[in-house]
């Protein structure tokens, strides 16, 4: 544990401590008052003297405030005996991530050997348990939207998250959320039972694994309230009662996505006796919303799974004659429907999905294709593509290792003088350290010459859901889906000259937290006091994105809550993309709120000229996120088009 002290004194000074003017005299009087917490270090080097005052500081904070955790030394952990001290050493462990300000170093002598004194304000410390708190409180009401909205994964996060912020805090167990006298632990605890008894889980057919002969792959169908849910995991972990019952097994998480994943089982488990899965809702490994919420999973017992029942009696084996329609068949009828409401496109009116019979000479491209994807036989499939996207499939093929889940179920829709095919379910597996996967629905756009010109990861269903343009405005509904569906699997396959060219020139790029004052003269904010950007020309965020690609295995990108609106007259086709955005890469994740100002007035190059983020609601805007009405349209797409 000593080495943690270190690191967590290290932190909460970072840049604030100083070394400040002090006397012997001055350090007397200070040294009485009972407003600090005070560590002393002597060394033969300022170094050992250092590290010694350190980790005096942070076992005086431990002794300090372990009498305010007596909800937390009171819990027994399972499997493990820690004493009180070591509990409050986790705990706090779990604020390194932070930087507390206020906290001071004096170097009182320097012969014959160093002595060094560290001190902090007891307020201080106080400050980051009540800076927690509010924190906890913002997860959870962001969880309460999520699940009126019925997104099952935001908010068992939020709820798990807040539950983890308030537990590392003192007196955790007494918090309440403001609109409710119940404590906030045990209402979102409740909360998230209530999520796990609305999910129906249901295996529908199992077959070999194609990796592992030792592995079956079951199929699963998940509903939540009877919708199809997004972006869960779940996983089966089988401890054996006695040793004639096998070796232990953990199942990597399956992910759930448009209703449908795949989970591994050993092939001797008994199907009848299948009756519980893990419900996974704890996944701080790959999004670092929160930097201290890794430390609090690392250094606390933050439960982070729920088991939930699942109907394995009608499973079936796989078989090309009888597989499960379910996710490629809510997709389809939800693309069906999307092209049914668009009643024009710019010059003519739009056909709705084609009959079997028009759509035959598409259905055996993808047939063929589906089957080269199988057998892995890529090469073979080269005739059906044109040169350019036959080098985005094979990079799509190589995105981790991909197989199909189950056998899709296919629309075609025409789109322009293409056809879109939507979509084959596909699962990527990395097997990086976190063994991450993903589900991805795979489009195929087939030009006039029988040629696949266009292949992409699909949108998921919340994000084709939340794209409701006005009456008048939806002849640009598809192209939006299109252009967003292109987008993300841009960063997923890491085509930096795609991305490159669909950024304008004078691309106004902001990242950043939470939002100030900016000199930025083509913004024009409701509040400049809750704006705080930081600002990059293309050439900056093009090398920034270089960078990342070759850092990470793998990226991904899930969208949903999108909002999409025009920017009116005098600017054709010009459109405000909002989009809540959930970022995964090996080295990093995080979720967010994306904002694209899109020029589609040329529908074959469409163009980005504002792209900003900020990683959570801003709780003073209208609807947490920048909009359109934020930028001063006029002058940002004079300067766009070079004026």
């Amino acid at each position: 544990m000593r080495k943690y002290f270190i690191l967590f004194v290290l932190c909460l000074l970072g840049t604030s401590v100083q070394a400040q003017k002090m006397t012997a005299k001055k350090w007397k009087e200070l040294s009485k008052s009972d407003k600090y917490l005070f560590g002393q270090g002597i060394g033969k080097t300022q170094a050992e003297a250092e590290t010694s005052a350190q980790n005096n500081l942070m076992s005086q904070i431990c002794v300090s405030v372990s009498s305010q955790f007596s909800s937390v030394l009171a819990e027994t952990t399972k499997g493990q005996s820690r004493t009180s001290e070591e509990k409050v050493q986790s705990i706090m462990k779990s604020y390194s991530s932070g930087t507390l300000n206020g906290a001071e170093s004096w170097i009182e002598k320097t012969k014959p050997e160093f002595v060094v004194h560290y001190y902090i304000k007891k307020d201080a410390i106080q400050k980051m348990f009540k800076d927690r708190i509010e924190e906890a409180k913002g997860y959870a009401k962001q969880g309460m939207r999520s699940l009126e909205a019925d997104n099952v994964q935001d908010a068992l996060q939020c709820f798990s998250w807040a539950i983890a912020l308030v537990r590392s805090c003192p007196d955790g167990h007494k918090v309440t959320i403001g609109y409710d006298n119940t404590p906030m632990i045990t209402d979102l605890e409740n909360k998230i039972k209530e999520i796990a008894n609305n999910l129906k889980i249901v295996a529908v057919t199992r077959e070999e694994d194609e990796d592992d002969s030792d592995i079956l792959d079951l199929t699963l169908q998940v509903t939540y309230k009877g919708k199809p849910v997004n972006n869960l995991y779940l996983s089966y972990n089988y401890i054996p009662a006695t040793e004639k019952d096998g070796d232990e097994f953990h199942s990597p998480k399956a992910p759930i996505d448009n209703g449908t994943g795949i989970l591994e089982i050993p092939k001797d488990t008994k199907l009848k006796y299948l009756n519980r899965v893990s419900l996974e809702y704890w996944d701080v490994s790959n999004a670092n919303i929160n930097p201290n919420l890794k430390d609090i999973v690392a250094y606390s017992d933050m439960p982070s799974s729920q088991l939930v029942p699942i109907d394995a009696s009608k499973v079936k084996k796989q078989s090309k004659a009888q597989a499960p329609q379910f996710a490629a068949s809510m997709v389809s009828t939800a693309a069906q429907a999307e092209y049914e409401e668009v009643k024009a496109i710019r010059k003519n009116e739009l056909p709705q999905s084609l009959t079997a019979s028009d759509a035959k000479p598409y259905i055996k491209i993808m047939a063929d294709i589906e089957k080269g994807i199988r057998g892995k036989k890529y090469d073979s499939l080269k005739k059906y593509f044109t040169d350019d996207c036959f080098d985005v499939f094979i990079k799509l093929m190589h995105y981790g290792s991909g197989r199909i889940v189950g056998t899709p179920s296919i629309s075609y829709t025409p789109f322009l003088d293409e056809i879109v095919c939507r979509s084959i379910p596909m699962e990527f597996t990395f097997k990086g350290r976190n063994g991450r996967r993903f589900i991805e629905n795979v489009v195929f756009h087939i030009d006039k010459e029988s040629k696949v010109c266009e292949v992409a990861f699909g949108l998921e269903q919340a994000a084709l859901d939340d794209i409701n343009l006005k009456a008048g405005e939806a002849a640009n509904h598809l192209f939006i889906i299109n252009f967003l569906e292109n987008y993300k699997t841009a960063y997923a396959l890491k085509r930096l000259d795609y991305i490159t060219s669909i950024f304008s020139d004078n691309a106004l790029i902001i990242t950043g937290s939470k939002v100030q004052e900016t000199s930025q003269k083509e913004l024009g904010t409701r509040n400049p006091a809750h704006i705080k950007y930081t600002t990059q020309t293309k050439g900056e965020y093009m090398n920034s994105l270089k960078k990342c690609f070759a850092a990470n295995e793998y990226i991904n990108i899930k969208f949903a809550n999108n909002t999409v609106k025009t920017a009116g007259e005098g600017y054709g086709e010009l459109y405000g993309i909002q989009i809540k955005q959930d970022y995964f890469s090996s080295n990093y994740g995080d979720e967010g709120y994306l904002f694209l100002l899109v020029d589609l007035n040329d529908i074959k190059k469409p163009m980005i000229h504002v792209r900003s983020w900020q990683p959570d609601l801003d709780n003073s805007a209208e609807d947490g996120r920048l909009r359109l009405n934020d930028f001063k349209l006029e002058q940002l797409y004079a300067k766009a088009k070079g004026k």
